[in-house]
C-alpha cells in the first residue's frame, strides 16, 4: 500500500531538480513524511524553525485580526527554505538548491501543499 504523504514530497523532488528535499511535518519538525532520507536532519532543522515562525506570526497576525501567516520563504547566501502552513497542525517544508530561483518552484509546491492538505 502507498504512502500519499510521502509521494507527495516525493514527487516534489524528484520531478524538480532545484529542490534538494521535502518534508510533510507537524509544526513542531517531526516528520510525516519526507525524501531524500539523507536530507533527514536538514529538513528537520528547518522544519523546527519553521514551525515556530509560522506560530509566532500567526499570533501576531491574529492580533491585529489579519489572517494567519501561511507560507516563509528563507532565503541565504548558499541556500534557501520554503515553509507553507497545510491546514492548522502540518506544514510543508522544501529546501532549494542556491541555483533554484524561489518564484520558479513555488506554483510546484504551493499544489503540493494542497495535495497534502486534501489527505490530512
Amino acid at each position: 500500500m502507498s504512502d500519499p504523504f510521502f509521494e507527495a514530497v516525493n514527487g516534489l523532488v524528484t520531478r524538480y531538480p532545484g529542490v534538494r528535499g521535502a518534508a510533510f511535518t507537524d509544526m513542531d519538525g517531526e516528520h510525516i513524511a519526507l525524501a531524500p532520507r539523507s536530507q533527514q536532519d536538514r529538513l528537520r532543522i528547518c522544519a523546527a524553525y519553521g514551525g515556530i515562525a509560522l506560530r509566532r506570526l500567526g499570533q501576531a497576525e491574529a492580533q491585529t485580526d489579519r489572517p494567519p501567516v501561511d507560507q516563509i520563504t528563507v532565503e541565504g547566501s548558499k541556500a534557501r527554505f520554503i515553509t507553507l502552513r497545510v491546514g492548522s497542525e502540518y506544514q510543508l517544508v522544501v529546501t532549494l538548491s542556491d541555483e533554484q530561483p524561489t518564484g520558479s518552484i513555488m506554483a510546484a509546491v504551493q499544489s503540493t501543499a494542497r495535495e497534502l492538505a486534501a489527505q490530512v
